[in-house]
């Protein structure tokens, strides 16, 4: 009655975690039922390990949390080594979903191969909300023209349906992200803010500038 697909895949129900929130799913494995969900979005990975962002990466706000992460991940191969050595995600019955991102255009093609080959994974999500070293830190997802040549390409070397996760100010590239190939988009990966503290000791206290108000990664 709920089932969804994307591309080749159908999920039990269209109810995914998002990236980041569960990590790479084994802290939740012994509270939760997986199999309840359509399916798990790990955490996202990069071609080499990161360390994130230095602390304070949360703050709190009587709406919401800010969080500033940095993306902080082992690293593809890492994680490919240890899946390949002990693959736990069999036991989820769920559909498991790896977000990849990138430092420049051509590594989500190439994580997108190599994610392909990986046990258990169903879908890969490309992470176009994140920065490219190669582009001043503007995002991925900020010409369409990039997004198309990014999406294309995985899709090509990828042999599992891609999903395209793209920052709010950008989702107007959800259109060409479906002719790159990607059978979903996402949209709202983070609203931008600012954290600020005041003591009365000083004037103003500006805490750790936490760049996103987000529900993933």
């Amino acid at each position: 009655m709920f089932e969804t697909k994307i591309g080749s895949v159908v999920l039990k129900n269209p109810v995914l975690t998002a990236s980041g929130t569960f990590g790479m799913g084994e802290p939740f494995e012994d509270f939760y039922d997986y199999g309840i969900l359509g399916g798990v979005v790990l955490k996202t990975l990069t071609p080499k390990p990161r360390k994130g962002n230095p602390p304070p990466r949360l703050y709190e706000t009587p709406s919401g949390l800010l969080n500033s992460i940095g993306l902080e991940n082992e690293g593809f191969d890492a994680f490919a080594e240890r899946i390949k050595k002990n693959n736990s995600f069999v036991s989820w019955k769920t559909r498991v979903v790896i977000s990849l991102a990138g430092d420049e255009e051509g590594d989500f093609a190439q994580l997108a191969a190599k994610a392909s080959q990986l046990p258990g994974i169903d879908l890969i999500e490309l992470n176009l909300s994140c920065p490219n070293v190669h582009a001043g830190g503007a995002t991925f997802d900020a010409e369409s023209e990039a997004v198309y040549r990014i999406v294309s390409l995985a899709c090509e070397k990828s042999s599992l349906p891609c999903i395209v996760k793209l920052s709010p100010q950008h989702c107007c590239q959800c259109l060409s992200g479906r002719e790159g190939g990607g059978f979903r988009c996402h949209h709202i990966q983070y609203l931008s803010g600012y954290g600020y503290r005041y003591s009365p000791k000083e004037i103003c206290v500006c805490e750790k500038v936490c760049r996103s108000l987000r529900t993933s990664d």
